[in-house]
């Protein structure tokens, strides 16, 4: 059941991460407008099931005044709401406290702030730490976000405290991580990636949407465009079986994707999505619209239409 909305306020960053999965940048562009922002959480309202609402980017805090009217907005329809960012800010504690007060006040639900190896060289004296300990010093529910060098689904421990909590993540070889970034023996077995091991297809309790207006379950493989139909439709007339790429996945993962479409695979690959990124981006040209945004394939022939 579909409950968190994830908005990508911008795909500017400060950073530019090898693991990155849009290519965010400094010199990445794009990103939308407040008004957008409400449209948006208009079209998320007749979703009954929704109950967080995510800002992310690129790095959020770049666009601090409409990240806060953001944040306002959503709280103000009645969602939980969550920011997740890189830290940057927390030059010191003090200035960390500056940016995060007004979140803080607005009644903002999570702060989820990155601090690991691939963001930071030294993740105990980082922005990202400073960050933290800010918000933890205000009293806003906290999460760290830490990537680590795994192909396969971390097992969560139970929390020791709900203000602040630890998610590990596995780094996942899609965007610039499959460009650049090598941490286990290649495989060629393809025909072993038979299911994905991160999403449920079927029942997908995530969606994000990016300052283009592509809706996606899985970032890179779009269900339709919400400026083209609204949200609600897309989610209501969203038929697996029939989706190109959502198909063949949910129902033979990777695997799928390479009978499918007859695709000869890469010759090496480390994860069933670092193979399935491979074909996609064989594929892109083939199905333009549902292999969008082109951010995440590094390709950046469209531009953002409804940026401020």
């Amino acid at each position: 059941m579909l409950t968190k909305i994830h908005i990508l306020l911008t795909y500017t960053c400060t950073l530019r991460c090898n693991h990155c999965f849009v290519f965010a940048s400094p010199q990445a562009s794009g990103k939308i407008s407040s008004a957008i922002v409400t449209q948006i959480l208009e079209q998320v309202l007749p979703v009954n099931s929704i109950e967080w609402v995510i800002f992310e980017g690129g790095e959020p805090f770049l666009v601090y005044p409409l990240l806060l009217t953001s944040v306002k907005r959503a709280r103000q329809l009645g969602f939980k709401v969550g920011v997740i960012t890189n830290g940057y800010f927390g030059r010191t504690e003090e200035a960390a406290i500056r940016y995060l007060k007004p979140l803080a006040q607005l009644g903002l639900d999570r702060i989820i702030i990155s601090n690991d190896h691939f963001h930071y060289k030294n993740t105990i004296d980082s922005p990202a730490k400073r960050a933290i300990d800010a918000a933890i010093k205000l009293g806003l529910p906290t999460t760290r976000l830490l990537i680590v060098e795994s192909a396969s689904p971390i097992q969560e421990q139970e929390p020791e405290n709900v203000h602040f909590l630890q998610e590990t993540h596995p780094l996942l070889m899609v965007g610039r991580a499959n460009e650049g970034i090598k941490v286990s023996e290649p495989s060629s077995d393809w025909q072993g990636f038979a299911h994905c091991p991160f999403k449920n297809l079927q029942d997908p309790d995530t969606l994000f949407i990016d300052p283009l207006g592509n809706a996606q379950f899985c970032q890179g493989i779009s269900i339709g465009n919400i400026w083209e139909n609204p949200l609600y439709e897309l989610i209501e007339h969203f038929d697996v079986d029939a989706h190109p790429i959502y198909g063949p996945l949910a129902h033979n993962g990777p695997k799928g994707l390479v009978e499918e479409y007859q695709i000869i695979p890469p010759q090496e690959y480390q994860s069933a999505c670092q193979l399935c990124y491979s074909v996609r981006r064989l594929l892109v040209n083939k199905f333009p619209e549902y292999l969008s945004p082109p951010q995440v394939y590094n390709s950046f022939s469209k531009k953002p239409n409804h940026s401020s």
